[in-house]
C-alpha cells in the first residue's frame, strides 16, 4: 500500500512538473518552432508585421488585434527580440489612456504585468536569444533590467501594493547589482519606505537599502561622467551626449528616491 502510495506521488510529481514545461514552451513559442507551411506559422508572420505597422502609425486597437493573434501563435516572434512582450506593453498603456471602464483598465494593467512576467520567463529559459546577451552573464543582467522596467510599470501605472512592488524591485538589484538600470531607484525606494512604515520591513533593511540605492545611483553618475569626459575627448558628439543624459537621469532618480526616504 506504502509503495502504491509512493509510485502515485512520483507520477504527480511528474505530470506537475511535465504541465509546467508544456506552459512554459506554449508561452516561449517562435514561429521557427512551427511547423514550416502551415497556416499557424503564416499567421503568426503575417500578424508580426501587421501590429507592427499599425503600431508605428499609433493605431492602437488595429494593432492589438494583430498582436494577440501573434501572441497566440508565436509570441517570441522569430526567437531573437523581446520587441513583442514591449510592443504589448506599450499598447495596453495607450488604450488605457483613453480607457472610461475601470474593469478594462484593470485587466490591462494586469495583462502588463503578465507580459513583464512571461518576457523573463522566456529569457530566463534561454527561449529567446538576444545578440546582446549571449553570455550568461549578459543574460542575468538583461533579466535584471527586464525585472526593473516591471517594478517601475507596477509602481507608476499598474499602482500595485508596495509588498508586490518591493519583491521586484530587491529582486532586479540582486540580480543586476551595481549597473543596475535607474528606472529601479525611485520604485525600490517607495516601497521599501512604505512597507517600513507598515511595520512589515525593519528599519535596518530599510537602512541597508537607503545605502544600496544611493551607492548605486553615485556609482553610476560618477561612471557615466567619466565616460562623457572620456568621449569628449575623443570627439565622439553622439555617445558624450548619451552618457551625459544616463548621468542626469541617475541624479534625477536619486533626488526622487531620497524624497521618500526622507518620509522616515
Amino acid at each position: 500500500m506504502k509503495e502504491l502510495q509512493n509510485l502515485l506521488k512520483v507520477a504527480l510529481l511528474f505530470a506537475f512538473v511535465f504541465s509546467i514545461s508544456i506552459t512554459t514552451n506554449a508561452q516561449c513559442t517562435s514561429w521557427k518552432d512551427l511547423e514550416k507551411g502551415s497556416a499557424e506559422k503564416e499567421t503568426a508572420e503575417t500578424s508580426y508585421q501587421i501590429y507592427k505597422d499599425h503600431l508605428k502609425a499609433k493605431n492602437y486597437e488595429a494593432a492589438l488585434v494583430a498582436w494577440e493573434k501573434l501572441m497566440a501563435t508565436a509570441p517570441i516572434a522569430d526567437g531573437k527580440r523581446i520587441s513583442p512582450f514591449w510592443d504589448g506593453i506599450k499598447i495596453m498603456k495607450e488604450l488605457n489612456k483613453k480607457e472610461a471602464d475601470a474593469a478594462k483598465k484593470t485587466e490591462r494593467n494586469a495583462r502588463i504585468v503578465k507580459l513583464h512576467e512571461q518576457c523573463i520567463q522566456c529569457l530566463e529559459s534561454k527561449a529567446i536569444k538576444l545578440k546582446k546577451a549571449n553570455t550568461d552573464a549578459l543574460l542575468k543582467a538583461k533579466v535584471a533590467d527586464q525585472l526593473a522596467r516591471q517594478a517601475e510599470d507596477m509602481f507608476k501605472v499598474v499602482k500595485s501594493s508596495p509588498a508586490e512592488i518591493y519583491a521586484v524591485a530587491k529582486k532586479a538589484v540582486e540580480m543586476g547589482g551595481k549597473d543596475i538600470t535607474y528606472k529601479v531607484l525611485h520604485p525600490y525606494a517607495s516601497s521599501v519606505v512604505a512597507l517600513y512604515q507598515a511595520g512589515k520591513v525593519p528599519a535596518e533593511e530599510a537602512r541597508k537599502a537607503h545605502d544600496l540605492l544611493n551607492d548605486i545611483a553615485d556609482d553610476n553618475i560618477i561612471k557615466q561622467e567619466e565616460l562623457a569626459n572620456k568621449y569628449a575627448e575623443e570627439k565622439n558628439a553622439k555617445k558624450e551626449k548619451r552618457a551625459n543624459d544616463y548621468s542626469k537621469l541617475y541624479t534625477k532618480y536619486k533626488i526622487r528616491m531620497n524624497k521618500e526616504f526622507k518620509k522616515v
